[in-house]
């Protein structure tokens, strides 16, 4: 615990210190830094090694763009193999010419694969007004790299004389295109083992180990050391394991992204929770209040769990036992955040008040708010926070949370759920299922009518929507009226999947870091499972009380395991239970294909579902507004809001998900 109260303390002290890192992070993420197409870049740049570059950065991977962008590139590379073998002959010119010559030859190996990605990559995407999948991600890396790395030498020629400090650099670029064209002749490998059309094989377990493999045989530190942009941000992270240690990672960025690989590669996930959960240490989460949207309801609901009835859908006649959750833990209290943007009636009552732990309304304050009581919303947001079933609480999400109550007008309910190693599957489900249960039995108290109610998450908590929705369905009780998925974990297997890649040097979820989340969660992170009851609903023929016949309890069905942990893998007929969902992805996030997948399942049983791809923004960036410029100002931002119709019961209301380009990147409107 005392190791674990340094880390905090350390990334707090640097936190305030390198927000602006972390700005600069995001607006370069993975390479895309505002480039201008080489093709019209001066020979003659004047620019400062460190300097930004103010133009709008390229995207175009066409075969004829890709065809430009290397011939630019070897272009570059033939100007300085001409100029360095006319110096004299030395050891630093002898690296130069043979890292030039390096590129050119790994710029060789890549061109045709990108170009054979270009020509098939349409195959994968959701629709035509829908473009993204992993293998356009991972081309527009590369070739954003390929930009940013001309630049950078272009640079570099103007400071010929500082020969040694240029091989330098050239050593890091070669090695990190060295390593991206690993990654592309992986993705080719998948391209070809793949059956047609799909982003994975379910079945072979031999490209899951070779990928697994590979990842930890590459050297990542390259693309976090001085001439990549991840330098700022990574000294966090490796300060935060070393204080004493952490002023020669400073000075030398090389070395500190080989320590970040080092972290990296085998993550304690207590580490792991302490630096996610940074926002909720008592300096920065006072911080984050003081920003926020002011809201009129913020109470922290704790109750120890009571098992009750609920009716089914298909007959008044029969009820279902809604289960105490008791899997590792035993019965423990259940925890949630009501939030509302104003007081409305039920929301003031003696029965919710005696399970509120904390308010964040004074007494006389909720006095004076009663005079003002407005009338139950007909609408209720159910909503499960992300964080790698490891991390954050409803306190992280918080400030977005609030904006959505004030911008939408109706009362979010988050689950707080049990957090893993400590509690795996399936405890996080049976808690928000209890939890949705007890909203739909206690709609009165939460300032809901009971007509409409949507279930909300991301990432993980995207997972959490779409399993407590089949587990719902299963069980035969009232489906949510709609879904919002942002970014979900659908596959949670080690499958290789293409924009899984983009985990190998992703800085916030690397692959390491993304198995471990993974693991914790499904419980092999465990040498073996306690014996505790853990329910799941079976078919409503089973189950009945022998006591009283109107009375259904759920039995236990192991077989359902992998469904609820990865919905991509349940069958037709199970997905068919789902209500109207709407999935928001990002273009760099190694989860993209999780997203693009699962709604062409669901599109292709004839469910509804709608997807948006948010353009050059990372995994998690719901949370980043308030510290990323980059997200705010997202180009994105320019566009309208993107709008799918859900049905909620019988009416058709629009449940507009802009793209995150709004200040605190909220969901947004009924």
């Amino acid at each position: 615990m005392i190791v674990i109260k340094v880390h905090l303390i350390v990334c707090a002290s640097f936190f305030s210190f390198q927000v602006r890192g972390l700005q600069r992070c995001y607006s370069s993420i993975f390479f895309l830094r505002r480039a201008p197409h080489p093709i019209i870049m001066e020979q003659n740049n004047s620019l400062e090694d460190n300097s930004s570059i103010d133009c709008e950065p390229v995207t175009s991977d066409t075969v004829d763009n890709i065809s430009m962008i290397f011939k630019e590139l070897h272009s570059v590379m033939d100007d300085n193999i001409v100029f360095y073998k006319q110096q004299n002959s030395t050891e630093t010119t002898q690296r130069c010419v043979k890292l030039f010559s390096r590129v050119k030859d790994l710029a060789r190996l890549l061109e045709p694969m990108l170009k054979s990605f270009s020509e098939f990559y349409h195959v994968f995407d959701f629709d035509v007004d829908t473009p993204g999948n992993g293998y356009r991600s991972l081309t527009k890396v590369v070739l954003s790299f390929v930009h940013h790395m001309v630049e950078c030498v272009r640079r570099l020629s103007d400071q010929r004389f500082r020969k040694e400090r240029k091989a330098m650099k050239m050593e890091v670029y070669c090695s990190a295109l060295e390593q991206l064209s690993v990654m592309v002749s992986f993705a080719w490998r998948l391209l070809n083992a793949n059956p047609k059309g799909q982003l994975f094989f379910k079945d072979d377990q031999a490209l899951s180990v070779a990928f697994v493999d590979e990842y930890f045989h590459m050297k990542r530190a390259c693309f976090y050391g001085r001439s990549l942009p991840y330098c700022d941000l990574c000294f966090i992270g490796v300060a935060a394991g070393s204080l004493l240690s952490s002023g020669k990672y400073a000075m030398d960025p090389e070395l500190c992204g080989e320590k970040f690989e080092e972290i990296t590669k085998d993550i304690n996930v207590q580490l792991l929770k302490g630096f996610w959960n940074i926002t909720e240490t008592e300096a920065l989460a006072a911080i984050a209040k003081i920003s926020s949207v002011p809201v009129h309801v913020n109470k922290e609901i704790s109750f120890l769990p009571e098992s009750f009835t609920l009716p089914l859908t298909s007959t008044t006649s029969q009820y279902l036992t809604v289960p105490v959750p008791l899997t590792y833990s035993g019965r423990a209290p259940i925890q949630m955040r009501l939030i509302s943007h104003k007081l409305l009636e039920g929301q003031e009552s003696q029965e919710l008040n005696n399970l509120v732990k904390s308010s964040g309304t004074s007494a006389k304050a909720e006095r004076k708010l009663k005079k003002d009581l407005a009338p139950k919303s007909k609408h209720l947001v159910v909503h499960f926070h992300g964080g790698g079933f490891v991390a954050h609480t409803s306190k992280s999400h918080e400030p977005y949370l609030k904006s959505w109550a004030r911008d939408l007008g109706i009362p979010i309910l988050s689950v707080d759920y049990s957090l893993s190693p400590e509690t795996p599957f399936p405890r996080a489900l049976e808690e928000c299922f209890y939890a949705y249960c007890w909203a739909l039995k206690n709609c009165s108290m939460l300032g809901w009518t009971g007509d409409y109610v949507c279930l909300a998450g991301d990432s993980a908590g995207g997972n959490l929507c779409l399993t407590v929705s089949l587990r719902a369905a299963a069980c035969g009780i009232r489906i949510p009226d709609g879904i919002m998925a942002a970014y979900p974990a659908t596959l949670l297997k080690a499958t290789p999947l293409p924009s899984r890649l983009l985990a190998t040097f992703d800085l916030l979820l690397p692959l390491s870091v993304l198995m471990k989340c993974l693991g914790a969660y499904t419980g092999k992170a465990k040498l073996e499972k306690p014996e505790m009851t853990c329910y799941f609903c079976p078919p409503l023929s089973s189950g009945l009380d022998p006591l009283n016949s109107n009375i259904i309890h759920p039995q236990l069905d192991n077989s359902l395991e992998e469904y609820y942990q990865s919905p991509l893998l349940a069958p037709d007929h199970v997905l068919k239970g789902l209500p109207p969902v709407h999935i928001v992805a990002c273009s760099l996030d190694p989860l993209l294909d999780d997203s693009v997948m699962f709604a062409k399942r669901l599109r292709a049983i004839g469910q509804p579902v709608t997807l948006s791809i948010v353009e050059g923004l990372p995994h998690g960036f719901i949370g980043l507004a308030k510290f990323s410029k980059e997200v705010k100002d997202s180009p994105s931002r320019k566009r309208n809001e993107a709008e799918c119709r859900l049905s909620l019961g019988a009416h058709l209301v629009d449940f507009r998900i802009p793209h995150y380009c709004y200040r605190d990147a909220s969901a947004a409107y009924f």
